[in-house]
């Protein structure tokens, strides 16, 4: 009988694969577009969290109003799904920038960690969303920007 994994050690793995592809495999940036992404990635992540939480009031507005003018017919399950999808995958994008902010001005494993947390969350996200183009574009950059600056952070 096999046992499960716990999600510590799936992400572990996950890690180690990623790392294998974005980090060994792919052609490395140079040093210096490096460490001008791990200078200025928290004031990137800061500017796109007081960006995220203004888009996150007018998505409950919306939610809201939607709901009042048009009940249940307005695009129907759809709509309801793609607004729970997108919803929480806000709320998840604004606490893993909270906490990795921390981290990434202090240049810690920890910051790095979340943001790789985030990635993750957005790529399922996208998948949810069957948003495939989004998926390979943004998800492929994304990883190949992290594990370019993973050696930056201790």
């Amino acid at each position: 009988m096999e046992t499960s994994k716990s999600i510590p050690a799936n992400l572990t793995q996950l890690d180690e694969l990623l790392n294998s592809y974005f980090g060994d495999k792919a052609p490395t940036l140079p040093s210096n577009i490096k460490e001008g992404v791990v200078q200025y990635a928290p004031w990137i992540v800061l500017i796109s969290f007081a960006l995220l939480v203004p888009s996150l009031i007018g998505l409950i507005k919306m939610q809201s109003y939607l709901s009042g003018l048009y009940a249940e017919d307005f695009y129907g399950v759809r709509y309801g799904y793609e607004f729970l999808v997108s919803f929480f995958l806000s709320v998840t994008t604004a606490v893993f920038m909270l906490l990795s902010l921390k981290g990434l001005f202090a240049k810690n494993m920890s910051g790095w960690k979340f943001i790789f947390y985030l990635a993750i969350a957005n790529s399922i996200g996208s998948i949810l969303m069957m948003d495939l183009v989004s998926l390979v574009i943004s998800s492929g950059v994304t990883f190949y920007l992290l594990y370019q600056v993973k050696s930056y952070y201790k």
